[in-house]
């Protein structure tokens, strides 16, 4: 009798030091899954700054040819310590490009195209060569080294500066001549008016897909929608500021 009061309390213990070590598995488990399942990179807030700009050809300044552009900056900002608050191989990021890049409108005027752009010259019409079907960045460990062109595309291993990207429409109005038609002229979206250029004229729709691979070789992607990329009528009173946070 002794005997067997002895195998039921063992079989007791054995049963509960296993549904111990069940609980024990699923609570470690479920922390796993909630790790994993947090995003490692993610697109936290996208600013534009749309404006134009204007290039005279007259010889002398005089307003009697000038090709009128309109631009988009786009700056896209990745929070990278949704996974981990400290900066770990996982969330740096060792290659970034651009790519997928599609451009849809209904209006044929000017040439459009997106491209990388100097983040210290956001706010500004600047030309830019068209970067093709691709944009692969530059990865530095030190934004702040003096040495960095950032003429090229640039962006933080640790994500600490946005994406910077530019959209230009050029020649939305090609050698018009305002001599005598108006006093002065603004170097912004105002000029888009004086010379008739509408909304409609500029709608457009820009896509493309973010390719990230980290420091252990992970790749990571986001594909990238900007509708009404020229914004709306503020834009001809000078310039449109849109705050776009997917999150």
């Amino acid at each position: 009798m002794e005997s067997k009061r002895k195998i039921i309390i063992a079989i007791s213990v054995f049963l509960v030091l296993a549904l111990l070590c069940l609980f024990l598995f699923m609570f470690l488990n479920r922390n796993s899954v909630y790790e994993d399942d947090a995003p490692v990179f993610q697109v936290s807030q996208i600013l534009l700054f749309s404006s134009a700009g204007i290039t005279d050809n007259s010889e002398y300044g005089l307003l009697e040819y000038l090709d009128i552009h309109h631009f988009t900056d786009i700056a896209i900002f990745i929070d990278n310590t949704i996974y981990t608050q400290e900066l770990t191989p996982r969330n740096t990021i060792r290659e970034l490009s651009i790519y997928n890049i599609n451009i849809s409108a209904t209006s044929t005027v000017g040439e459009k195209f997106l491209s990388y752009k100097n983040p210290f010259l956001h706010g500004r019409f600047a030309y830019l060569p068209p970067s093709g079907d691709v944009i692969n960045f530059n990865v530095v460990t030190d934004p702040d080294d003096l040495s960095i062109d950032y003429n090229l595309p640039t962006f933080a291993a640790d994500s600490s500066n946005p994406i910077s990207l530019g959209y230009l429409n050029l020649g939305v109005v090609q050698n018009h001549n305002i001599l005598g038609r108006v006093r002065y002229v603004f170097h912004d979206g105002s000029i888009l008016r004086a010379v008739d250029v509408g909304l409609d004229d500029l709608r457009a729709t820009v896509s493309f897909r973010i390719r990230i691979v980290n420091e252990l070789g992970e790749e990571f992607f986001s594909d990238i929608v900007i509708t009404e990329i020229a914004g709306n009528s503020a834009l001809f009173s000078g310039n449109y500021i849109r705050d776009i946070s997917p999150r």
